[in-house]
């Protein structure tokens, strides 16, 4: 059964598919607007792709950590709950 983490990747594999391709597009197109747009929409989801390697990074690493390596107190994030608004 897949993981969150796998879920992540598979997230990661797309947003850097979508940036290349809003990439290809702007180097098309016609109009300097058109060429904004798809530039705009690449860095969105180059962001994206940003934010979803921390997120993974953070969460293959066991969350935070002191500097000797014990795990800080408190709660971490639950993906699931942040994907579908609650509890599953």
């Amino acid at each position: 059964m897949p993981t969150e983490l796998d879920a992540v990747q598979t997230a990661m594999t797309m947003e850097n598919k979508t940036y290349d391709f809003y990439v290809s597009r702007s180097k098309e197109a016609a109009y300097n607007a058109e060429k904004d747009f798809y530039e705009a929409v690449a860095s969105q989801e180059k962001e994206h792709h940003r934010v979803l390697l921390d997120y993974y990074e953070f969460s293959e690493s066991g969350g935070l950590v002191r500097p000797e390596g014990t795990p800080l107190p408190g709660r971490r994030l639950d993906f699931r709950k942040l994907v579908t608004g609650g509890e599953k």
